[in-house]
Formats: structure tokens, C-alpha cells, sequence
């Protein structure tokens, strides 16, 4: 198993010199999220992506939120349904715009609505480009996690009650537990990217796990940021495991 571990320096110090320097060339990345009443994470993360240098930031929201966010910047909007989230017409929206960008994240709270569940997974199967899911939106999703996981440039940032509930989906023989070892944390994720295409990235309590085509990094990070980690990612899509392990030591 190849298990890597990053402290204070950077363990890719190539990457973190080659992140680039203008706006032009910092890629173009797409925040879709958002529900009735849910706006304040999605701006939040719309922050956290200007302070991690991405070079155009275009936010995506419902409807029900158009009256809150006028003043937002390239902010645009697609049809909500009743419950104030997306609704199935809006895929044609997130479709378009994902289609013009370097890549995107869902992010926030996106409602627990089942049309909007329905929604997100046509868009997941249809949508080609790097695509990042935070942990809270994760929970908008009807489908189970490991339908993620055959997906090329995909990233998802899950917590340890996320991971547990994967390694159930996946009939792993090892549980995870709230003070499972280091050695069984870093078997299990090797064991599950290393016959999948995705990217994982896992918060426990004292570091951040990443893990990808098998290889494993655990990183004690001067900070953790997903907004952040995804925007080295699709500056730097050729190397998404180092571009997410180098994005918490600068």
C-alpha cells in the first residue's frame, strides 16, 4: 500500500509552485447549491473560492432564492419547485453551465426533496468534468454513495459517519469506529479507491485523509478547506491527489 503523510511542509512541492498566478489561467469554477431558506453556506463557499484564488466563480442557485441574491456576482438562476430547491426542469441549467466551466462543485444545502434527489442524479450520469460534493450536500442524494464511485474526476469529501455507511455499501470486512487505527483507516480507503476512479477526501477528528487510485496521504493541515481543495483540483486536474494534499499546506 502506498501511504503517504503530509505535516506542516508540503509533501508536492511542485504542485504548490506551479499553482498559477493570474486569474486568466486560475480555471473557471461553477457552485451549484442552495435550497428555501439555505443560502448562507452557499455563500460562504462562494467566499472560500474567491480566497483560494479561483479565476471566475459562477453561482448557481433556485429560483426561490432570487430574492436574496441580487447583488451576488455571476450569479444565475434555474426553476425551483414548491419545496424551494431544484426542480427536474433545472438540470438543462446546471448542464449548461457545467458544460463551460473547468469544473464544479455542489455545495451547501440542496433540501431533501425527492424531485430535486431526481434531479442531481440525472445531472451526476449526464455531466462529464471534474465534479466535487461536499459532505452536507451529500445528503440531498437518494442515491447511495457508492454510485460515485465508478465516476471519473469526481471528488467527494465525506465525515467518518459517511465513510462508515460506504464501507457498508461496499460489504467491507472492517468496520469503521470512532477510534478505529490509522494502519485500518489507510487499508480501507486504499482498498476502496484502488478498484474505483473516485477521489475521497475524509475529515476525522486530529487529520484529513485523501485518497486516490489506491494511493493513500494523511495530512495534518495548517487548514482544511474543501472550497479550497477543489479549486487547486481543477487548476491542476492532471494531479488531483496532490493538488487536494496541497491545498492544506499552503
Amino acid at each position: 500500500m502506498d501511504w503517504l503523510h503530509q505535516k506542516e511542509s508540503p509533501l508536492f512541492p511542485e504542485v504548490v509552485w506551479s499553482k498559477p498566478e493570474t486569474k486568466r489561467s486560475a480555471g473557471k469554477l461553477a457552485i451549484i447549491g442552495g435550497s428555501a431558506g439555505a443560502m448562507s453556506n452557499v455563500a460562504s463557499v462562494y467566499s472560500a473560492a474567491e480566497n483560494a484564488g479561483a479565476g471566475t466563480i459562477h453561482l448557481l442557485v433556485p429560483d426561490s432564492l432570487a430574492k436574496v441574491t441580487k447583488d451576488v456576482p455571476y450569479i444565475q438562476y434555474a426553476a425551483s419547485n414548491p419545496s424551494g430547491g431544484f426542480a427536474k426542469s433545472a438540470l438543462s441549467e446546471l448542464l449548461t453551465l457545467s458544460s463551460a466551466m473547468n469544473g464544479v462543485l455542489i455545495a451547501g444545502d440542496l433540501g431533501k426533496n425527492s424531485e430535486t434527489s431526481q434531479m442531481l442524479e440525472s445531472y451526476i450520469e449526464k455531466y462529464e468534468g471534474i465534479l466535487a460534493v461536499s459532505s452536507l450536500s451529500l445528503e440531498s442524494f437518494s442515491i447511495k454513495i457508492n454510485r460515485f464511485l465508478d465516476r471519473p474526476e469526481t471528488i467527494l469529501f465525506l465525515n467518518l459517519n459517511q465513510l462508515r455507511e460506504l464501507v457498508i455499501e461496499q460489504a467491507m470486512d472492517t468496520p469503521v469506529t470512532s477510534d478505529i487505527g490509522l494502519s485500518q483507516l489507510a487499508q480501507i480507503l486504499h482498498n476502496i479507491t484502488s478498484k474505483n476512479q473516485c477521489l475521497l477526501v475524509v475529515e476525522t477528528a486530529d487529520r484529513v485523509w485523501v485518497s486516490y487510485q489506491g494511493k493513500v496521504v494523511d495530512c495534518i493541515p495548517n487548514c482544511f478547506n474543501s472550497v479550497k481543495a477543489t479549486v487547486w483540483a481543477i487548476q491542476q486536474p492532471e494531479k488531483l491527489l496532490e493538488a487536494a494534499v496541497s491545498s492544506m499546506a499552503a
